[in-house]
């Protein structure tokens, strides 16, 4: 038993001291290896699908309009500023094609503060947990997805495995300036909706945030290909990371769509449907007639 212990220890800890960056080891949430972020999710999936769904059952739901509004607007400023410092320290975006695995020697004032926006970028990624939260405050358990849930979970898990090992690497910029940009969107329309129903009627957009996020990841998926094939140094495991990711989520997302809107957008409104959805339609779904609903 012991050595099961050893080996789960090794893993969580050592294992990153001996093959990680030594420029994030002291980094907030990195010094103690896996076990700070695993904890920290293990306790927020425990809290948004058991804890707090118990807790709320038989309360009302609590209004948290001026919170909300709060959280929605520092979000869109946070993605905006984080989008800008990445085009300003990553050469307006073209590091992302310096497929070389980066130097940890490098101790200039450009590198570390790369390292220091990739922390600031994993941290925001915990602050995205928060919407999780005031779902099931709100009791609109419904949009807790498993599609919801992976997305939360593995997005910070990933961006600590970047940070750990890879934080001034370039190809992951592009994820960044993508990734951001479509949270302003997000997050700015998540701000309208907290007004109330009388925006309602402006919000007609709501699908086409979901195309850009599968957008999003049709780009990440072929560029993690010409990644895997351009680049020099970066060991097996980060490549297939690299590569599985995307088109996992690029499923996700896909269905997550095809559920939600499919009826209007896949079988009704020929016109109103972007090319790349109806065959991720028929590859996904593997059927043309009625679209079932979430089990």
């Amino acid at each position: 038993m012991s050595n099961i212990g050893q080996h789960i220890d090794y893993y969580m800890v050592q294992f990153w001291i001996e093959y990680g960056d030594k420029r994030s080891a002291d980094y907030f949430m990195v010094r103690n290896g896996l076990y700070g972020p695993l904890a920290t999710l293990i306790g927020y999936f425990i809290l948004v699908t058991q804890i707090g769904p118990r807790w709320m059952s038989g309360r009302k739901p609590f209004d948290l309009k001026v919170i909300l509004l709060a959280y929605n607007c520092l979000m869109v400023l946070l993605n905006m500023w984080f989008f800008s410092e990445t085009l300003r320290n990553y050469r307006f975006g073209l590091d992302m094609f310096d497929f070389e695995y980066p130097r940890s020697d490098d101790l200039s004032k450009s590198a570390m503060q790369k390292v220091s926006m990739c922390q600031f970028y994993l941290m925001s990624k915990y602050l995205d947990l928060l919407d999780t939260i005031f779902f099931v405050l709100r009791r609109k358990q419904s949009q807790v997805t498993k599609l919801h849930l992976y997305h939360h979970i593995s997005v910070p898990l990933l961006g600590w495995i970047v940070l750990r090992v890879v934080p001034t690497n370039g190809p992951v910029i592009i994820f960044a300036l993508l990734n951001t940009l479509i949270h302003v969107v997000m997050y700015s329309y998540y701000t309208l909706a907290a007004l109330g129903p009388s925006l309602r009627p402006y919000l007609w957009w709501k699908k086409y945030v979901t195309l850009l996020q599968i957008y999003q990841f049709v780009i990440y998926s072929i560029f993690s290909w010409l990644f895997a094939y351009r680049q020099r140094g970066y060991p097996l495991s980060l490549q297939l990371l690299a590569c599985t990711q995307p088109i996992i989520f690029l499923i996700l997302f896909s269905q997550f769509y095809i559920r939600s809107y499919g009826n209007k957008s896949i079988v009704a409104s020929r016109s109103d449907v972007s090319t790349l959805i109806k065959p991720l339609y028929f590859i996904i779904n593997g059927r043309t007639n009625k679209i079932g609903r979430d089990g």
